[in-house]
């Protein structure tokens, strides 16, 4: 992390951009409850399948960050931590952010990098280790 940067609420265009990468893709699975969409479980198995299926080219980068928002809100909804618009030198990004803490989850890039690079990964493994590993932080930093 850059140690010039700054931290934002999201704007209302901020707001509506997130919106409208969910809902790239949801649309990729039109029919699925809105119970499954709201769980946890629900996400990270909704990206799983998108991914399994291979119907999005790895040169599909609005796409696969669409998929990285999604995976943001199973974050979000797992860890209890917010969106927020992280400036810095090299622009502004959405991010997740932990009241009174310092630690931040950038789940924008975390499954287009991936498939960018041609990895096999597992999102639930994914998600698992990230989540992890924030819990970690959180445990070791000091309270602002």
């Amino acid at each position: 992390m850059p140690q010039d940067y700054s931290i934002d609420s999201l704007t209302e265009q901020d707001q509506s951009r997130l919106e409208e990468q969910r809902a790239v893709v949801y649309g990729y699975v039109q029919g699925v409850d809105e119970e499954v969409k709201n769980s946890v479980q629900g996400k990270l198995s909704i990206l799983n399948s998108i991914l399994k299926s291979n119907v999005i080219d790895p040169s599909e980068t609005y796409v696969l960050q669409s998929l990285g928002i999604v995976f943001g809100d199973a974050f979000a909804q797992q860890l209890e931590c917010d969106w927020v618009m992280v400036n810095d030198e090299y622009g502004r990004d959405p991010a997740l952010g932990f009241e009174g803490s310092t630690v931040l989850i950038y789940p924008l890039t975390m499954i287009s990098k991936r498939v960018e690079d041609g990895e096999d990964f597992d999102v639930i493994e994914l998600f698992s280790g990230v989540a992890r590993l924030t819990l970690e932080q959180l445990a070791e930093e000091d309270p602002i």
